[in-house]
Protein backbone atom coordinates (compact mmCIF):
# COMPACT_ATOMS: atom_id res chain seq x y z
CA UNK A 1 0.00 0.00 0.00
CA UNK A 2 1.79 3.17 -1.14
CA UNK A 3 2.27 5.92 1.36
CA UNK A 4 1.57 9.55 0.66
CA UNK A 5 4.66 10.98 -1.07
CA UNK A 6 6.41 13.70 0.85
CA UNK A 7 6.30 17.23 -0.55
CA UNK A 8 7.70 20.46 0.93
CA UNK A 9 4.17 21.57 1.80
CA UNK A 10 3.43 18.27 3.49
CA UNK A 11 6.69 17.12 5.04
CA UNK A 12 4.95 16.18 8.28
CA UNK A 13 2.42 13.83 6.70
CA UNK A 14 -1.14 14.15 7.98
CA UNK A 15 -1.71 16.79 10.62
CA UNK A 16 -4.76 16.18 12.76
CA UNK A 17 -6.19 19.27 14.44
CA UNK A 18 -8.88 19.52 17.07
CA UNK A 19 -10.56 22.82 17.98
CA UNK A 20 -12.61 22.71 21.15
CA UNK A 21 -15.18 25.26 22.37
CA UNK A 22 -12.85 26.72 24.99
CA UNK A 23 -10.40 27.79 22.28
CA UNK A 24 -7.66 25.21 22.89
CA UNK A 25 -6.17 23.68 19.76
CA UNK A 26 -4.26 20.41 19.57
CA UNK A 27 -2.16 19.77 16.48
CA UNK A 28 -0.76 16.37 15.65
CA UNK A 29 2.03 16.84 13.14
CA UNK A 30 5.38 18.53 12.95
CA UNK A 31 5.54 22.05 14.41
CA UNK A 32 5.99 24.81 11.87
CA UNK A 33 9.59 24.98 10.70
CA UNK A 34 10.55 21.59 12.16
CA UNK A 35 12.63 19.24 10.06
CA UNK A 36 11.13 15.78 9.40
CA UNK A 37 12.55 12.90 11.42
CA UNK A 38 14.43 10.82 8.86
CA UNK A 39 14.69 7.86 11.25
CA UNK A 40 10.89 7.72 11.49
CA UNK A 41 10.51 7.34 7.72
CA UNK A 42 9.64 3.83 6.65
CA UNK A 43 8.47 2.91 3.15
CA UNK A 44 7.58 6.52 2.47
CA UNK A 45 5.81 7.16 5.78
CA UNK A 46 6.68 10.32 7.70
CA UNK A 47 6.88 10.68 11.44
CA UNK A 48 4.77 13.15 13.41
CA UNK A 49 5.19 15.10 16.60
CA UNK A 50 2.68 16.68 18.93
CA UNK A 51 2.32 20.45 19.25
CA UNK A 52 -0.22 22.07 21.58
CA UNK A 53 -1.49 25.64 21.40
CA UNK A 54 -2.99 26.34 24.83
CA UNK A 55 -5.89 28.67 25.47
CA UNK A 56 -5.70 31.58 27.90
CA UNK A 57 -5.06 30.95 31.60
CA UNK A 58 -8.70 31.66 32.38
CA UNK A 59 -9.85 29.21 29.73
CA UNK A 60 -7.36 26.59 30.94
CA UNK A 61 -8.76 26.86 34.46
CA UNK A 62 -12.31 26.60 33.17
CA UNK A 63 -11.40 23.60 31.02
CA UNK A 64 -9.67 21.83 33.89
CA UNK A 65 -12.68 22.40 36.11
CA UNK A 66 -15.08 21.11 33.46
CA UNK A 67 -12.84 18.11 32.75
CA UNK A 68 -13.38 16.58 36.19
CA UNK A 69 -15.77 13.65 35.79
CA UNK A 70 -16.36 14.30 32.08
CA UNK A 71 -15.98 11.49 29.52
CA UNK A 72 -13.12 11.74 27.05
CA UNK A 73 -13.75 12.14 23.33
CA UNK A 74 -11.37 10.00 21.28
CA UNK A 75 -11.13 9.54 17.52
CA UNK A 76 -8.75 8.50 14.78
CA UNK A 77 -8.32 6.19 11.83
CA UNK A 78 -8.04 2.41 11.58
CA UNK A 79 -7.22 -0.03 8.82
CA UNK A 80 -10.04 -2.26 7.50
CA UNK A 81 -7.72 -5.22 8.03
CA UNK A 82 -7.66 -4.46 11.78
CA UNK A 83 -10.47 -1.97 12.47
CA UNK A 84 -10.34 -2.31 16.26
CA UNK A 85 -6.73 -1.06 16.40
CA UNK A 86 -6.18 2.71 15.97
CA UNK A 87 -3.55 3.56 13.39
CA UNK A 88 -0.31 4.87 14.91
CA UNK A 89 -0.13 8.64 14.97
CA UNK A 90 3.18 8.59 13.08
CA UNK A 91 1.65 6.76 10.13
CA UNK A 92 0.57 8.68 7.04
CA UNK A 93 -2.53 7.67 5.12
CA UNK A 94 -2.13 6.21 1.65
CA UNK A 95 -3.84 7.85 -1.31
CA UNK A 96 -7.18 6.48 -2.52
CA UNK A 97 -7.39 3.80 0.17
CA UNK A 98 -10.24 2.61 2.37
CA UNK A 99 -10.04 3.38 6.09
CA UNK A 100 -12.34 3.64 9.05
CA UNK A 101 -12.70 6.91 10.91
CA UNK A 102 -13.85 6.11 14.44
CA UNK A 103 -15.13 8.07 17.42
CA UNK A 104 -15.65 6.93 21.00
CA UNK A 105 -16.88 8.74 24.12
CA UNK A 106 -15.91 7.41 27.53
CA UNK A 107 -12.55 6.27 28.83
CA UNK A 108 -9.61 7.66 26.81
CA UNK A 109 -8.59 5.36 23.94
CA UNK A 110 -4.90 4.60 23.59
CA UNK A 111 -3.79 5.83 20.17
CA UNK A 112 -6.45 8.51 19.84
CA UNK A 113 -5.65 11.47 17.61
CA UNK A 114 -6.84 13.75 20.43
CA UNK A 115 -5.53 14.20 23.94
CA UNK A 116 -7.27 15.71 26.98
CA UNK A 117 -10.46 16.49 25.06
CA UNK A 118 -13.68 15.86 26.95
CA UNK A 119 -17.40 16.13 26.33
CA UNK A 120 -18.82 19.24 28.07
CA UNK A 121 -21.41 17.27 30.05
CA UNK A 122 -21.98 20.23 32.35
CA UNK A 123 -23.57 22.08 29.43
CA UNK A 124 -25.79 19.16 28.38
CA UNK A 125 -28.81 17.36 29.87
CA UNK A 126 -28.12 14.34 32.07
CA UNK A 127 -29.50 12.05 29.35
CA UNK A 128 -28.51 13.14 25.84
CA UNK A 129 -28.33 11.53 22.40
CA UNK A 130 -25.66 13.07 20.20
CA UNK A 131 -25.69 13.02 16.41
CA UNK A 132 -22.27 12.47 14.82
CA UNK A 133 -21.66 13.61 11.23
CA UNK A 134 -18.65 13.71 8.90
CA UNK A 135 -17.98 16.40 6.30
CA UNK A 136 -15.30 16.75 3.63
CA UNK A 137 -14.62 19.15 0.77
CA UNK A 138 -15.02 17.96 -2.85
CA UNK A 139 -11.91 16.20 -4.04
CA UNK A 140 -10.94 15.22 -0.51
CA UNK A 141 -12.09 12.34 1.65
CA UNK A 142 -15.09 10.31 0.51
CA UNK A 143 -17.36 10.07 3.57
CA UNK A 144 -20.76 8.48 4.24
CA UNK A 145 -23.76 10.78 4.33
CA UNK A 146 -25.43 8.97 7.22
CA UNK A 147 -25.20 10.15 10.81
CA UNK A 148 -24.31 8.02 13.80
CA UNK A 149 -25.81 8.47 17.25
CA UNK A 150 -24.37 8.03 20.72
CA UNK A 151 -26.40 8.22 23.92
CA UNK A 152 -24.65 9.68 26.96
CA UNK A 153 -26.14 9.44 30.45
CA UNK A 154 -24.73 9.96 33.93
CA UNK A 155 -23.87 6.27 34.17
CA UNK A 156 -23.36 4.97 30.65
CA UNK A 157 -22.39 5.73 27.05
CA UNK A 158 -23.57 3.66 24.10
CA UNK A 159 -24.01 3.75 20.33
CA UNK A 160 -27.68 3.89 19.38
CA UNK A 161 -27.25 4.19 15.61
CA UNK A 162 -24.30 2.76 13.71
CA UNK A 163 -22.99 3.97 10.34
CA UNK A 164 -20.50 1.27 9.33
CA UNK A 165 -20.19 -2.17 10.90
CA UNK A 166 -16.65 -3.55 10.57
CA UNK A 167 -15.71 -7.01 11.77
CA UNK A 168 -15.17 -6.18 15.43
CA UNK A 169 -16.73 -7.41 18.65
CA UNK A 170 -20.30 -6.49 19.52
CA UNK A 171 -18.97 -4.89 22.69
CA UNK A 172 -16.79 -2.50 20.65
CA UNK A 173 -19.63 -1.68 18.25
CA UNK A 174 -21.77 -0.82 21.26
CA UNK A 175 -19.42 1.97 22.32
CA UNK A 176 -17.45 3.05 19.22
CA UNK A 177 -18.81 4.61 16.03
CA UNK A 178 -17.16 3.63 12.74
CA UNK A 179 -17.38 5.49 9.44
CA UNK A 180 -16.05 3.87 6.25
CA UNK A 181 -14.06 6.57 4.41
CA UNK A 182 -11.74 6.71 1.43
CA UNK A 183 -8.65 8.89 1.49
CA UNK A 184 -8.09 11.53 -1.24
CA UNK A 185 -6.78 10.40 -4.62
CA UNK A 186 -3.93 12.91 -4.70
CA UNK A 187 -1.35 13.81 -2.04
CA UNK A 188 -1.80 17.15 -0.32
CA UNK A 189 -3.40 18.78 2.69
CA UNK A 190 -7.06 17.92 3.26
CA UNK A 191 -9.63 18.35 6.01
CA UNK A 192 -12.08 15.86 7.46
CA UNK A 193 -14.55 17.45 9.86
CA UNK A 194 -16.53 15.60 12.52
CA UNK A 195 -19.47 17.36 14.18
CA UNK A 196 -21.26 16.37 17.38
CA UNK A 197 -24.79 17.78 17.50
CA UNK A 198 -27.52 17.79 20.12
CA UNK A 199 -30.99 18.62 18.81
CA UNK A 200 -29.46 20.52 15.90
CA UNK A 201 -27.02 22.54 18.04
CA UNK A 202 -23.28 22.06 17.53
CA UNK A 203 -21.62 20.66 20.67
CA UNK A 204 -18.11 20.01 19.31
CA UNK A 205 -16.30 20.21 15.98
CA UNK A 206 -13.25 18.03 15.31
CA UNK A 207 -11.04 19.09 12.42
CA UNK A 208 -8.71 16.38 11.12
CA UNK A 209 -6.12 17.87 8.81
Amino acid sequence: MPALPATPAQHGGWRRARRVPDGAEILLGEPDGAEPDEEAMDAGERGTQVSTRPASAERDLESATTRAGSPAVSNGFSDPANPAQPLPLQRSLACNQAYYFWLEIGAPVLGSAMDNVVLPVGLLPADVELEVLLFAAPGGFAVPGDAGRIRVTAGSVGVTQTVSRPAVSSALLARRLFFAVTSPRQPGEYHLTCHLHYQGALVQSHDIQ
